[in-house]
């Protein structure tokens, strides 16, 4: 291979970055120059993946003294060891996945993106192509990793096996940081999980409100670090439970088909194994699936009812407008304001995040779409409110 093409690339990429001026662009220009220099970057990371890969087979990472390719991979590109190994991953999976593969080399795909979709492919292939075309639709990383998780969570063939594998996979490590901060790291089955964040969540909403009413101000990591002391050290102070959504029955069959819905908002598809070992406890709170399952429900006052909460927390896990993958402290919303007539009813409510909830009742942004469907668009963009 000829690298003089690469190194004359490189260097005509070094002079522009070396005399970039980003002050000198416009609002449009800036966008424009994130979008190259993202491919730009998206170009290097497959490079590198593809060619880390040649020296993984060839050994040459051994002339270095290095244990492993990911080790010298590290090593040379400044990365953590766990990227280098992420990057090692991915690159062995390009050769079983021909779309990834393309859209991987043409600049279109991160190697984060290339990763997840690789993970879900290799156990789906039919799913290849969709997960793709989500990454290239502009969807978060979060979307795209809800997404992956779902496909995993569909070619599982054997749901008692995956239920074992994850509780056998449970975890707890504690290490001291370089400031001598108490660190920590857990990985529970996501039934067991489930009940520990609604805890937590419960006990950080409880500090966090003392804590405003106060007139102190911290992030609400802070308050979930002091939630976490305080339920270890003095127990729960409100009752909590996990919440599931399951299709009816599914319980009864034992195993989830196609299509089928079983899993726990904000955690995604479960082994229906643990969906039936938490139905025989008494702090779940069984959630329909179905819209059409709900009771009908339709009143002009602004009461929610317990049944009708539950149901928009796992309908709207994030904030409903395309492309926020905001989860703080949503806030129902009447798609039609109660002013202009609208009812609260399931198909007339979703939950947005602070910020776009602000966009729509401050700056006439107007919502599109259909019932469970909805979109957040600028005033210029879209027709009028539904």
């Amino acid at each position: 291979m000829d690298f003089q093409e690469l190194d004359g690339a490189i260097a005509t990429i070094e002079v522009f970055v070396r005399d970039f001026e980003p002050g000198l662009l416009d609002a449009r220009g800036a966008v424009r120059a994130v979008e190259r220099f993202a491919k730009l970057t998206h170009l290097g990371e497959a490079g590198t993946a593809l060619a880390a890969q040649r020296v993984d087979k060839t050994h040459a990472y051994r002339e270095s003294g290095a244990r492993c390719a990911a080790d010298w991979l590290a090593r040379k590109t400044g990365v953590a060891s766990a990227s280098a190994f992420r990057v090692m991953e991915t690159a062995d999976a390009l050769g079983e996945l021909p779309a990834t593969n393309a859209a991987f080399r043409a600049g279109k795909l991160s190697e984060a993106q290339a990763h997840e979709i690789a993970g879900a492919a290799r156990k789906d292939p039919t799913a290849e192509a969709e997960l793709v075309a989500v990454a290239q639709r502009g969807t978060t990383m979060k979307g795209l990793k809800d997404r992956c998780r779902r496909v995993r969570a569909g070619a599982e063939v054997d749901d008692a096996a995956w239920a074992q594998r994850l509780h056998d996979t449970r975890s707890l490590r504690t290490w001291v940081d370089p400031d001598t901060a108490a660190c920590g790291m857990w990985r529970l089955s996501p039934d067991k999980g489930a009940e520990v964040n609604a805890a937590l969540d419960a006990e950080t909403d409880l500090l966090f409100r003392a804590a405003r009413a106060a007139g102190t101000r911290e992030a609400r990591e802070a308050y979930a670090a002091d939630a976490l002391h305080a339920l270890i050290t003095r127990g729960p102070r409100k009752a909590t439970g996990a919440t599931l959504i399951a299709d009816a029955g599914i319980a009864e069959q034992g195993y989830a088909q196609r299509g089928q819905r079983c899993e726990i908002p904000g955690m995604g598809p479960i082994p229906v194994t643990l969906a039936k070992q938490m139905l025989a406890t008494a702090k779940v709170r069984e959630v329909p699936a179905d819209p059409a399952q709900l009771p009908d429900y339709a009143t002009d006052r602004r009461y929610y009812p317990p049944w009708l909460l539950a149901w928009l927390e796992q309908q709207y896990p994030v904030c409903g407008v395309a492309g926020c993958d905001a989860d703080f402290h949503l806030e129902i919303d009447h798609v039609v304001a109660k002013a202009d007539g609208g009812l609260t009813e399931p198909s007339n409510l979703w939950r947005i995040c602070w910020y776009h909830h602000r966009l729509k009742t401050n700056e006439d942004w107007l919502v599109t779409g259909t019932p469970h469907n909805w979109d957040l668009v600028p005033p210029s963009s879209g027709p009028d409110p539904p």
